[in-house]
């Protein structure tokens, strides 16, 4: 009893188990933050993105439809980091092959700000053709 006492009585830990973001002040800020989302989209200020159907990503603020690359990218990264973690789980601890201190590399996709280069996307030929014939047509040319 005296032993429960001293280790676990109320005046010797006052700190909270809770987490930091279930307390009444985190509550009340993420409550306030979605109420004024909610008010934006009523305004028509940014995209319902409830509202819009199909495979495409629009963004909020801007209502931009996002490449086809970066939807599939997201779509496929769960997947992707799951096919990792096997890898992962595979060559450093059941086969051992690989140490746990080697670096899991990047997979790279595509995000809302990492897009795709200009060249991969389509219609980049006819542009980049356009350029070039642009070019030549405003290269000066030299008549000796």
């Amino acid at each position: 009893m005296r032993l429960e006492g001293a280790c676990f009585s109320a005046s010797s830990n006052k700190e909270s188990v809770e987490h930091p973001e279930s307390s009444a002040a985190e509550q009340n800020k993420f409550l306030n933050h979605l109420k004024a989302l909610c008010d934006l989209v009523k305004d028509d200020k940014v995209v319902n993105p409830f509202k819009e159907m199909g495979p495409d990503l629009i963004t909020l603020d801007t209502g931009e439809v996002l490449d086809h690359e970066i939807s599939n990218c997201l779509r496929e990264a769960p997947n992707i980091g799951k096919a990792m973690f096997m890898e992962f789980v595979r060559d450093r601890i059941e086969k051992a092959t690989k140490p746990l201190s080697d670096v899991i590399p990047r997979a790279n996709l595509f995000t809302f700000t990492n897009r795709p280069p200009v060249d991969l996307k389509k219609g980049a030929n006819k542009l980049g053709s356009a350029k070039a014939n642009t070019a030549l047509i405003t290269k000066p040319t030299s008549t000796s």
